[in-house]
């Protein structure tokens, strides 16, 4: 996994790593046009609002505290 940029102290500092159950992964959805307008006008992640929507509305029940605010 890249670490960042070039520059001093740039990227994830070193010994740290995402837990296993909270790394994101791509996925790849077809969703209706107007729900893309919408996810793209937010200021929020796309994949955190849908992530967010899906565990509210089915109660899924993350690992924890997944869904952390970054």
């Amino acid at each position: 996994m890249p670490r960042g940029g070039k520059r001093k102290g740039a990227g994830r500092p070193k010994g740290t790593t995402v837990q296993e159950p909270y790394r994101r992964q791509v996925f790849t959805c077809r969703l209706p046009r107007y729900v893309i307008e919408w996810l793209r006008q937010q200021d929020e992640s796309q994949g955190r609002l849908i992530a967010r929507a899906v565990v509210d509305l089915y109660a899924v029940k993350p690992p924890r505290a997944s869904l952390r605010k970054r």
